[in-house]
């Protein structure tokens, strides 16, 4: 690691362009998603901050990056900031050298010095041991991933945790460039193949007034928290299917947070970055 010099991510253009470009190269065939625009949207926009993480160069050469998206939690009803694990990328010249878990331990450290209360994440099958074993994350469980009719899923308040959304932060959270968001009575929703819509947002306080999506029967489910039971849910198609999402968490403040367990979160599509 001595030759490799260790830097925060900035966001100005010439940076975002920089960070777009490794982006791009080690996600070759997501290279269309990764555009500038959805780089200053996702880094620079956000109004709660600006993202934090860190990168590693080889003299001038980006070689790996890894950014976390500041965002608050409801803790128990306590508005509390943290951040979203989000990109992580390694040069195909620079890999097998532990770069990600060095950014990622700096990372996690700097939001700790600077409030931030926990980090939550949400991993693929190949990477979730990563951040278990060598970054002190804790696996609260793989998303429930369901297909089905009917949208009267949420009746419970008693979470101890959920995403907080207000319009400020609502708002840019669907200028997403990359997506597209309709109104589907109290679901915000963004269509994907021709008879089905992800379901993305229980829309409780009216914070997106959007046109409403033409009808679509079919719901795909991501998250935890729904009540499934009293609507018709099942697995998804073959054409939908993909790897698992695990949910994983870490605690930033030393063991002072209420255990997060998966019956005790809402967790929605809005909720991370696919979406």
């Amino acid at each position: 690691m001595t030759d490799y010099r260790i830097e925060q991510v900035k966001v100005d253009e010439a940076s975002l362009k920089e960070s777009q470009s490794l982006l791009q190269l080690v996600f070759e065939e997501h290279a269309d998603k990764f555009s500038y625009e959805y780089i200053k949207w996702q880094y620079a926009d956000n109004p709660i901050s600006p993202i934090v993480g860190f990168n590693a160069y080889m003299g001038d050469v980006l070689a790996a990056h890894y950014v976390t998206m500041p965002i608050y939690m409801n803790i128990n009803g306590q508005k509390t900031l943290g951040v979203l694990s989000l990109n992580t990328a390694t040069h195909p010249d620079h890999q097998g050298k532990r770069l990600f878990t060095t950014l990622a331990a700096r990372t996690y450290q700097y939001a700790a010095e600077n409030n931030y209360k926990f980090v939550i994440g949400v991993a693929n099958a190949n990477s979730t041991h990563g951040f278990l074993k060598h970054l002190k994350f804790k696996l609260i469980g793989p998303l429930t991933f369901k297909v089905g009719i009917g949208q009267n899923l949420y009746e419970r308040t008693d979470y101890a945790y959920t995403r907080y959304w207000d319009k400020e932060i609502m708002d840019w959270r669907l200028k997403n460039p990359s997506m597209k968001y309709f109104k589907n009575g109290d679901m915000i929703v963004s269509p994907i193949k021709p008879g089905f819509k992800k379901l993305v947002y229980h829309d409780k306080d009216g914070l997106f007034t959007g046109c409403k999506l033409r009808f679509r029967p079919f719901n795909l489910y991501i998250g935890f928290g729904a009540n499934l039971k009293k609507s018709i849910y099942c697995g998804v198609p073959k054409f939908i299917e993909r790897s698992p999402f695990n949910l994983i968490f870490r605690d930033l403040t030393g063991g002072k947070l209420p255990e997060m367990t998966k019956d005790n979160i809402l967790f929605e599509l809005i909720d991370f970055d696919v979406a």
